[in-house]
């Protein structure tokens, strides 16, 4: 196989939905409409989904569960508006991160400082 067999092959690979779904490289003068959007985003995941519901995925999704990713769902939902950045707006944000950094360096053996 040359460069130019394995370079088409390896682009393929990564971009499997180059030659069957449209690509934008601008932005469109007219939004498409939600329903649209949703219609695309739910094709996706069908044909996503399969593979790591089926096995082909080692590592790549933690917790499968449809009711844990119901439950992650209805988290972002309620948080998706917030910005660390702004903690005098979401102050809870920055409590959950500040937890999440100290159980992670409690879990790698830190002392509580």
């Amino acid at each position: 196989m040359d460069i130019n067999e394995f370079m088409g092959e390896l682009e393929r690979s990564v971009k499997p939905y180059k030659d069957d779904f449209a690509t934008l490289s601008h932005i469109p003068k007219v939004g498409r409409d939600k329903e649209e959007i949703i219609k695309i985003m739910e094709t996706f995941r069908h044909i996503e989904e399969a593979r790591w519901k089926d096995g082909f995925a080692s590592g790549a999704v933690y917790h499968g569960d449809d009711e844990h990713i119901d439950f992650q769902n209805r988290v972002y939902a309620i948080n998706s508006q917030s910005n660390p950045l702004h903690t005098d707006l979401w102050p809870s944000t920055t409590k959950f991160e500040a937890e999440v950094v100290a159980m992670t360096a409690n879990m790698l053996g830190a002392d509580n400082s």
